[in-house]
């Protein structure tokens, strides 16, 4: 919570409008949302809505 204090302002973490405005688009907002758990995601089913994802990072 201090990070996001720190960082953000609050302490939620950003707000789905600062997210917008840092990536230009939802579909960007939800793709970065997914893209930091790989294991987590394949485990709830959603690694193959993003597979063309993971191709791209260094993993």
């Amino acid at each position: 919570m201090q990070r996001n204090l720190e960082k953000y302002g609050h302490e939620e973490g950003p707000y789905p409008e600062e997210l917008y405005e840092k990536y230009g688009s939802w579909e960007m907002v939800l793709e970065k949302c997914y893209s930091t758990n790989l294991g987590m995601n394949a485990c709830r089913g959603v690694y193959d809505l993003y597979f063309y994802m993971y191709n791209d990072f260094a993993y």
